[in-house]
């Protein structure tokens, strides 16, 4: 049997991961993580205690049990969709195709079908790196580190983003100032020092901020239009991809002014000083830190028209060019000489039968009811046209009068 609901249980944050909320709802109780999940959510819990400890909070994010899910439900009323966008795999096919590693051909689909900097047919790529996942470490990485703003940790009820805890975001969009690992972002005792705070540039800033509306709005906006989250995401992955792409493998002397103007305006070495290249989830925090800055830089400077950005996808960074609207001919000016054109056209066909007939006819083709046809005739009557020419809607039982 279900224990009943939870009589403390915060509200989820947006955007929070879910073992961020997980961990808010345990300490309204003074529990750890681990013994809410296996003592009060049953069977789907146990389940996730039974990995390391230190994995709790990856699986939580990443993939939990659909039972997991419904027993959170049932214990905080929070809906099993805003539960399921607390993880990754919410948020597929938009953040990421599939969870599946085994999946072939997913790097080339993600990140190369399309293209943002660079022409992709004047790129020469190498091989795809297999059991890939974007954003996402390999099945055998690392823990996922939690990351957090040092001023969002002063509130009681701050949480950790769900985007945070990937290499997708580099600092806080509220405060903008760069995230830090968890544990250094927390005051652990009063009177302690206060944790560093450093501010990000505003390139890294605007592209955090729409990687947070993304997030909470499902859509982005970019200078040339606002475009679906799952767009921004594919983007984004490209240019970092493209960022990092060896200036061997590209083929046009431009790509390559244009990549080594990117990183000196970061001012740090092409590439973030790699000798061979590796996919950007493979690289170690500070590389991919630099990929962010580098990334960031590039759409500023492609917004700015300082660089061209030349991809299927490139124009969405640049804004809309101003399209003057012609004012010659005028309107107004155009439209009084089409009236007195008509009106000398019809003085040349008063006398002419066949040619008023025909005028009647076509100005009436849309006309469904004898009332209709019959004020159209009555109009070219008073611009000057003789009755007599005119025929009247068949079957209308008129009398004609004879010409004086």
């Amino acid at each position: 049997m279900i224990p009943p609901r939870w009589p403390l249980h915060p509200p989820p944050l947006p955007g929070e991961a879910l073992s961020s909320w997980l961990e808010r709802t345990a300490s309204a109780y003074d529990l750890p993580l681990t013994t809410l999940l296996e003592h009060n959510l049953g069977t789907a819990g146990r389940q996730v205690s039974k990995v390391k400890r230190a994995q709790h909070h990856d699986q939580l994010d990443t993939d939990p049990p659909a039972l997991l899910l419904e027993v959170l439900h049932e214990r905080s009323g929070v809906p099993v969709g805003q539960l399921r966008h607390m993880t990754i795999a919410g948020w597929t096919p938009w953040l990421l195709d599939t969870l599946d590693v085994e999946q072939a051909g997913t790097f080339n689909c993600f990140v190369r079908q399309d293209s943002v900097l660079f022409d992709h047919t004047m790129i020469a790529h190498g091989s795809d790196p297999v059991r890939w996942r974007p954003w996402l470490q390999s099945a055998d990485g690392a823990e996922r580190r939690q990351r957090a703003c040092p001023l969002c940790a002063e509130r009681p009820e701050h949480g950790l983003l769900l985007m945070a805890q990937l290499p997708i975001m580099l600092g806080c969009p509220e405060h903008g100032c760069l995230l830090q690992p968890a544990g250094l972002a927390v005051r652990h005792y009063p009177g302690a020092p206060d944790p560093e705070v450093t501010a990000v540039t505003e390139m890294v800033q605007a592209m955090d901020r729409r990687t947070h509306e993304g997030i909470t709005t499902g859509q982005v906006t970019l200078p040339r239009r606002t475009v679906h989250v799952g767009v921004w995401f594919r983007l984004l992955r490209i240019v970092l991809d493209e960022v990092n792409t060896p200036t061997s493998f590209l083929r046009h002397k431009a790509d390559k002014a244009t990549l080594e103007t990117i990183w000196a305006r970061v001012e740090r070495p092409v590439r973030a000083g790699q000798i061979r290249w590796a996919p950007y989830e493979a690289l170690d925090w500070d590389r991919q830190a630099a990929m962010l800055e580098a990334a960031a830089m590039a759409m500023h400077l492609s917004s700015q028209g300082i660089i061209w950005a030349r991809g299927t996808l490139g124009s969405l960074l640049s804004r809309e060019p101003d399209r003057p609207v012609r004012s010659d001919p005028d309107p107004t000016v155009a439209w009084t000489n089409a009236v007195r054109d008509f009106n000398a056209w019809l003085l040349t066909i008063v006398d002419d039968r066949d040619a008023s007939r025909q005028l009647l006819i076509q100005l009436s083709a849309t006309n469904r009811t004898p009332e209709g046809y019959e004020l159209t005739r009555q109009g070219l009557i008073n611009s000057g046209l003789r009755a007599e020419h005119l025929p009247h809607w068949p079957g209308m039982n008129v009398m004609v009068l004879p010409d004086a």
